[in-house]
């Protein structure tokens, strides 16, 4: 259980505070914030004391928590919850409103049921299970800022002259969102760990982007909490002043300047970010075996592809001209397939700068116009999901990668409109973010996201099955972590059996190709020998 000077050591964060223009150094030895601070962390210290009967064993957890924090299931629960607030209750007489208890105790109701938060098929109900469960594990004093500043009450955020007055996205980004605005009324955020931000006023359909609803450590780089003048400093003394002195709370007007909230940052909120790393480390692990895997196994094709090439340009440009002189020095008739070699190595020995350097200089060419021209850049990306051989596999690599991502993103509470459009530079390959923009369109419009895929035409059978699977248990991100696996061991076993099957193609092509120049130059040999009378 978490002490009162655990918590007053957690206040010093580098959290941001202003009173009259000036930056508090420490909230803990501020005279604005020093007797609310100890306030709180006698209350904390009486929690954790086991003999004020404060502590119970969460069954979210399976640890130790406060009971103020309880969810109750039963008519001994409510008591026993009933008892422990109103022992922390009888420290401030009720007079410190926004106590840990205050919004903890909503976010516990949020969590009593989060299938109401499941509604419209986004998995926000998960997202506060997971906050619910860090508030226990960590005792955290979480406070709320749920009022837009007053501008114009005539109309809402959309209608105000300026954008983003009230807090809003500001920008989404393929990590995360960056937020900006303001926000009231902070009771007691100064003193508080994290903050609640949401926005209980209606909106209107054109407040999309003031829709939104997170959580954030008070510390965040952004975040600024601009206090109300306090009481407690003219107050000094406990005995004349003991209500001010002790329990001034201090409102404050809390700015978002370009707070950015990412998907680690979800993972934290979430208490998964072990998961999240987890996640991403075993994606990036499977890419780079993969490399690795390609690498080694091409090793000795690259090998022999190199010296069989080395061995028939010799032949082509030192062995073939001399054997065409002496035969042409006995006036034998040539062969067809001898005519065609000497025309060779005649072509390569006049044009040779034409002949290595026109692939080099086309290599290049082909590079320029893909980057500077995007229809070129996409005629490639479909040229390269059509090859034989390595168009299958890019593209069961591709969406491997795909709903690995997307699964993680749906699974850490990123909307599906949103997680497809960061998918869109995840898959780099400007074929498949094509569909993945038109399938944003589609969901968008109102279609399901198992009818949009199916709709494009670029997902196969396996994929559409999934997701209508996904789509029906409400269970998206589990059926695309299937598909994820399905499609990396397919990767896998077809790259080990292309690689497998390379090298003897290309030893038994290289073999042909020198057999063909030996039979060229050695078949006129014979026939001259063959005539000879010894």
């Amino acid at each position: 259980m978490r002490t009162g000077q655990q918590y007053l050591q957690s206040l010093a964060d580098g959290r941001t505070v202003i009173i009259g223009g000036a930056r508090v150094e420490d909230v803990t030895r501020d005279p604005a914030f020093e007797g609310i601070a100890r306030t709180v962390a006698t209350m904390y210290d009486v929690a954790a004391d086991p003999s004020n009967g404060m502590i119970y064993t969460s069954p979210e957890t399976g640890k130790e928590a406060n009971k103020v924090f309880m969810i109750p299931r039963s008519r001994e629960d409510l008591a026993e919850r009933r008892l422990a607030i109103s022992t922390w209750a009888e420290i401030t007489k009720g007079f410190v409103g926004r106590s840990p208890d205050h919004v903890g105790g909503f976010l516990a109701g949020f969590a009593s049921s989060p299938e109401t938060f499941d509604k419209g098929g986004r998995p926000f109900g998960q997202n506060i299970s997971r906050l619910y469960r860090q508030l226990l594990d960590e005792s955290l004093f979480v406070t709320y800022v749920i009022i837009p500043p007053q501008f114009d009450r005539s109309v809402t955020a959309h209608g105000w002259n300026e954008e983003l007055l009230q807090v809003g996205v500001l920008e989404e980004r393929a990590d995360g969102m960056v937020v900006r605005g303001a926000q009231m009324l902070g009771t007691s955020t100064a003193v508080s760990d994290w903050l609640f931000v949401s926005c209980i006023r209606p909106l209107a359909p054109q407040d999309e982007r003031y829709a939104i609803s997170f959580a954030v450590p008070v510390n965040a780089k952004g975040l600024k909490m601009y206090c109300r003048r306090p009481y407690a400093p003219s107050q000094p003394s406990c005995f004349d002043y003991p209500l001010s002195s002790r329990f001034d709370e201090s409102d404050a007007y809390v700015v978002f300047d370009n707070v950015f909230v990412s998907l680690l940052r979800a993972g934290e909120q979430s208490g998964r970010l072990a998961e999240v790393f987890e996640n991403l480390a075993a994606s990036l692990k499977w890419q780079d075996e993969l490399v690795s895997q390609t690498k080694r196994l091409l090793i000795y094709p690259a090998l022999v592809l190199v010296v069989v090439t080395a061995v028939v340009v010799f032949l082509l440009i030192y062995l073939v001209p001399q054997v065409t002189g002496l035969l042409r020095t006995m006036g034998v008739a040539l062969p067809m397939q001898t005519k065609v070699l000497i025309y060779t190595s005649n072509f390569i020995i006049d044009y040779w700068p034409l002949v290595f350097g026109a692939p080099v200089a086309l290599a290049a060419a082909l590079v320029v116009v893909i980057r500077r021209n995007p229809k070129a850049a996409y005629l490639w990306d479909h040229a390269k999901l059509h090859l034989p051989v390595t168009g299958p596999i890019l593209q069961k690599i591709i969406l491997a990668r795909f709903a690995n991502f997307f699964a993680l993103m749906y699974q850490s509470g990123i909307t599906v409109l949103d997680a497809l459009k960061t998918s869109e530079d995840i898959v780099d390959n400007r074929v498949i973010a094509d569909g993945l923009m038109r399938a944003g369109q589609q969901i968008n419009a109102g279609e399901s996201l198992t009818e949009t895929f199916q709709n494009l035409g670029l997902f196969p059978p396996l994929v559409i099955r999934m997701l209508r699977v996904g789509e029906a248990t409400g269970a998206i991100d589990v059926a695309l972590r299937n598909v994820n696996y399905f499609y990396t061991r397919d990767v896998r076993e077809a790259v080990d059996k292309a690689l497998k099957l390379l090298e003897p193609s290309l030893t038994l092509m290289l073999g042909l190709v020198l057999a063909f120049i030996m039979w060229s130059v050695l078949g006129p040999v014979y026939d001259i020998l063959g005539k000879m009378k010894f």
